[in-house]
């Protein structure tokens, strides 16, 4: 393991681990559902990504496509 993948895997891992809390502590993981008209007798929902726990989902797909790249030949 070369000082990239370490450098990667620790990345991925914190990232991971706030992305497990940020889900956890909001109750919604990366979508979600809402209520668009919430007065209404017909309730319409529509689906929403979660910011909050999008990004360090993204930078754990990062870092793990990082770390088979480049692993030593």
């Amino acid at each position: 393991m070369n000082n990239i993948q370490k450098t990667l895997l620790i990345i991925g891992t914190i990232s991971f681990i706030i992305l497990l809390m940020i889900s956890i502590a909001s109750g919604k993981f990366i979508m979600f559902q809402y209520n668009v008209f919430p007065l209404s007798p017909n309730p319409y929902y529509e689906w929403a990504i979660n910011w909050k726990s999008f990004i360090p989902f993204l930078i754990t797909l990062a870092s793990a496509m990082g770390f088979f790249l480049f692993k030593d030949k």
